[in-house]
């Protein structure tokens, strides 16, 4: 049985009528062409929980290309045999390179403030957890602990990248994502204050 779809929003967007971009100066440059901006502000609202707005921290969202071989009805060992193919990666770098961008000062409330802190916490403890794990080789080296050496290695290169991947992203709290096509900025299962707060906003 297929799992229902996400609720989701479409926030309208544009490319920026003037030379105000909404993002870090370095990059305007080298992303003016696909920079996008919001038509109409987001209202003081949190997307996740629905509560008032405790700070607002400046986001970066980007389009998420969903590669062919990743669509529904797609076999499950040809979408690993694909990932592992190294001209599946080039392609994937390639589509990426046409990503859209929008950056924004987005609302976020005490909750989603505190869920990065302990994320951030939770990361980088892991991360430093990695880097001592592999310090411990060099304990290790001369000792004829060739399968301990192994076993620690493996395990701090894991600790390591799980830490570093799980890092807290502004735009995965922000639920947002930009389209493809560069009409709106789609936020996956709003919260329904967060909903109404939008309508009332938007004409």
């Amino acid at each position: 049985m297929r799992a229902a779809p996400r609720p989701e929003i479409r926030l309208p967007i544009r490319p920026p009528t003037d030379d105000e971009f909404q993002m870090p100066t370095a990059a305007k440059g080298i992303l003016r062409a696909r920079n996008y901006e919001l038509i109409h502000p987001v209202p003081n609202v949190c997307v996740a929980h629905g509560q008032i707005t405790a700070e607002h921290r400046s986001t970066h969202f980007s389009s998420v290309p969903v590669l062919p071989f990743t669509g529904p009805g797609y076999p499950r060992w040809k979408r690993i045999t694909c990932f592992i193919a190294f001209w599946q990666i080039v392609e994937w770098n390639r589509i990426r390179a046409q990503s859209l961008f929008l950056w924004d000062e987005w609302p976020f409330c005490d909750e989603c403030l505190l869920h990065r802190r302990k994320r951030f916490g939770c990361s980088l403890l892991a991360i430093v957890a990695g880097v001592l794990l592999f310090c411990t080789l060099f304990a290790l080296r001369g000792r004829g602990e060739d399968a301990l050496m192994t076993i620690v290695f493996f395990s701090s290169v894991a600790v390591f990248f799980a830490g570093l991947f799980t890092l807290p992203q502004t735009d995965k709290l922000a639920h947002g994502r930009v389209a493809m096509d560069g009409s709106a900025l789609i936020v996956s299962n709003p919260h329904p204050d967060f909903e109404g707060a939008v309508a009332q906003t938007t004409p």
